[in-house]
């Protein structure tokens, strides 16, 4: 994933627009920071759980596939949620 370097508003399948259109859903995001998103990326994802409350970034070990790499974090993470 990487940040939109186009002028103008977002294309619908952006965190922003995602975030807007969630109304009574949370985004749980839970990929390596450093390995699958770029700075401006994890700011725009943390920009929108700050103004929506419903959009979460979870740093954890792993890579794509983080339900293969680390199934035990992915699992902590469910738990927690429930």
């Amino acid at each position: 994933m990487t940040t939109s370097r186009l002028p103008g508003p977002r294309p619908p399948h952006t965190v922003e627009a995602c975030a807007a259109d969630l109304k009574g859903v949370e985004a749980h995001l839970g990929p390596p920071v450093d390995a699958v998103l770029d700075p401006g990326a994890v700011e725009r994802i943390r920009a929108a759980g700050r103004r929506t409350g419903r959009v979460f970034l979870h740093e954890v070990e792993g890579g794509h596939w983080l339900n293969t790499e680390n199934p035990k974090a992915l699992q902590e993470l469910l738990v927690a949620g429930l």
